[in-house]
C-alpha cells in the first residue's frame, strides 16, 4: 500500500507526489511513465533502495523503512 507517497530529488524536482494505491497479494501491476517521470524511482522505493520524501510504502502493515532489503 502507498499512502500519500512523495519523492523529490530536491525542492524543484518532485517526481512522485501524493501517490496512493493498494495492491493485494497475488495482484499483478504494471508501472509505466514517460522518461523522467518517476516509474524507476517508484520501483526503487518499492524495492527498498530509496526512501520516500514523505508518505509511506507499507508492506505487511509496516513501513518499508522498517524492513531489511533482503526481507523485501
Amino acid at each position: 500500500e502507498l499512502k500519500n507517497l512523495t519523492f523529490a530529488y530536491d525542492a524543484e524536482h518532485v517526481v512522485i507526489e501524493n501517490l496512493c494505491f493498494n495492491i493485494r497479494s497475488g495482484d499483478r501491476v504494471g508501472i509505466a511513465s514517460a522518461a523522467g517521470h518517476g516509474a524507476s524511482t517508484l520501483l526503487n522505493i518499492l524495492a527498498g533502495l530509496r526512501n520516500p520524501t514523505s508518505g509511506a510504502a507499507i508492506l505487511g502493515g509496516l513501513d518499508l523503512r522498517h524492513w531489511s532489503i533482503d526481507a523485501i
